[in-house]
């Protein structure tokens, strides 16, 4: 056996030591001045002998350096991210990619692969948003968790020229983070946010802690449904969206959103991790690949090339410009009427 197979073998193994730790609360204690596994232990009521083998694992990964003082320790860079207090903060991912009926659904891959239904399905009965649906506490920690792993709002005026928009509509705005950042980047901005309507509650709070409230009308229901999605905006986000759904219900959203656009120059945003050509060269390579299989496992949907999402922004009358790099490895894609 190679030794890449048998790192690949272990990778599980890794990822439960990084949650453990950020579960314990290790990883916070370590966001500040470089502290020993001795006195980790005390903190946190932890068996020191087993924490001081988790700390060099994790200095092992890239997440933890050494102190000045022998057998101190501190977060690197690489590691800052899942403490919870960090602006950019993925704790949250953390915990949810261990979340049971999670780890339960990716038990069912085989299953999945052999006939090709969805892997969650099979596990639990039912697609992930009817389950999460019925289940708030849980679905409260999916939509905090993805918020936390689409921390880039504040890069889309960067990213793509807003200057002339005035409403923008977030479809699947989740906890609204992502409008909360824009909105916040761009005073001049007016916004409605979609969702489901047990998210809603969770998204007012989260406009509301954001400073943007008064900015943003907060509206329950299916994106599908016709005539759910506001008329006459500026702009349309979809961001991480397509990627829940297969060809035929993207085409479908598509088209609504371009009925709702008008001719009066609405565009549409579409945020995803999109797959490149050929081998993957480094990890924003392969995590579109990665998360490619989580959506066979999760939901109805996929990952994409960005030629696929042109072709789809083109079928519903967009034309679409460059794909645009963000950060996580995502990319924001924009169309205009009239493709």
């Amino acid at each position: 056996m190679s030794t890449t197979a048998l790192a690949l073998l272990t990778a599980p193994w890794a990822a439960r030591a990084v949650t453990a730790a950020v579960r314990l609360g290790v990883i916070d204690e370590l966001a500040g001045a470089p502290v020993s596994a001795a006195d980790l232990a005390t903190r946190l009521d932890l068996h020191e002998p087993g924490l001081q083998r988790l700390l060099r694992l994790l200095a092992g990964l890239g997440l933890l350096r050494t102190g000045a003082e022998p057998g101190t320790y501190t977060l690197t860079d690489d590691g800052a991210p899942l403490a919870s207090d960090h602006p950019r903060s993925v704790r949250l991912l953390a915990e949810f990619y261990e979340e049971d009926y999670v780890r339960a659904a990716w038990a069912s891959l085989e299953d999945g692969l052999r006939s090709g239904g969805p892997p969650f399905v099979a596990a639990h009965g039912r697609p992930v948003f009817d389950y999460l649906a019925d289940v708030q506490e849980r679905a409260a920690r999916y939509t905090a968790a993805m918020a936390a792993g689409s921390r880039f709002g504040d890069r889309l005026p960067a990213a793509v020229d807003l200057t002339a928009a005035r409403c923008v509509v977030d479809i699947g705005g989740g906890d609204g983070s992502v409008l909360a950042a824009l909105l916040t980047a761009c005073p001049q901005f007016q916004g409605i946010l979609l969702d489901r309507p047990d998210v809603v509650p969770q998204a007012r709070a989260a406009l509301r802690d954001a400073g943007v409230a008064d900015r943003v009308r907060v509206v329950g229901g299916d994106i599908f449904e016709p005539g759910a999605i506001p008329r006459g905006a500026d702009a349309y986000l979809l961001s991480r969206v397509l990627h829940n759904w297969s060809d035929d219900r993207c085409r479908a959203l598509l088209d609504t959103v371009r009925a709702a656009a008008g001719d009066a120059g609405g565009r549409v945003l579409v945020v995803e991790r999109m797959i490149r050509a050929g081998a993957p060269d480094g990890p924003e390579d392969l995590l579109p690949l990665l998360f490619d299989l989580h959506m066979l496992v999760m939901t109805q949907g996929r990952e994409r090339a960005e030629q696929e999402y042109v072709a789809m922004l083109e079928a519903a009358g967009f034309a679409a410009a460059p794909a645009v790099a963000l950060p996580l490895g995502f990319s924001v894609l924009a169309g205009t009427p009239g493709g």
